[in-house]
């Protein structure tokens, strides 16, 4: 809600009063229209409604603010820490398929060396045999 009067209070003027700027935040929690206001909408909308100075509400947003660029930095280092991550998983990934691969190709070298052996053997007892 507040995104959408801060859109709002880039146009400065009040839509419903032209002549007015936006001044003034109504920060009423049952309000439908709380948001940015002018002095105008406060006297006719919001007469009763929790209202405050739009400057003081943007320093006390700003001051809010304060921590964040240490947070925005932390923020920047996580992103950057969770790429590395991610790119490090997808060369583990690929390293795995590789060993994979691999070891395939040398468990069939040696049933293939098995294979030969076996015959070799059978042959050579069918000779034996056959001589004897």
């Amino acid at each position: 809600m507040l995104g959408r009067s801060l859109l709002k209070f880039k146009q400065n003027k009040c839509k419903e009063h032209p002549d007015e700027n936006y001044s003034l935040i109504c920060l009423e929690v049952e309000c439908e229209e709380r948001g940015i206001i002018c002095a105008e909408c406060q006297i006719i909308k919001h007469e009763d409604h929790l209202v405050k100075p739009l400057t003081l509400a943007l320093k006390e947003i700003s001051d809010d603010l304060q921590p964040m660029p240490h947070l925005l930095q932390t923020m920047a280092k996580i992103d950057v820490l969770y790429a590395k991550f991610y790119t490090l998983l997808g060369r583990l990934g690929r390293n795995m398929k590789a060993i994979e691969e691999e070891l395939n190709k040398f468990f069939r070298n040696i049933h293939d060396r098995i294979r030969n052996y076996k015959a070799a053997c059978s042959k050579i007892l069918d000779e034996g045999t056959l001589n004897a």
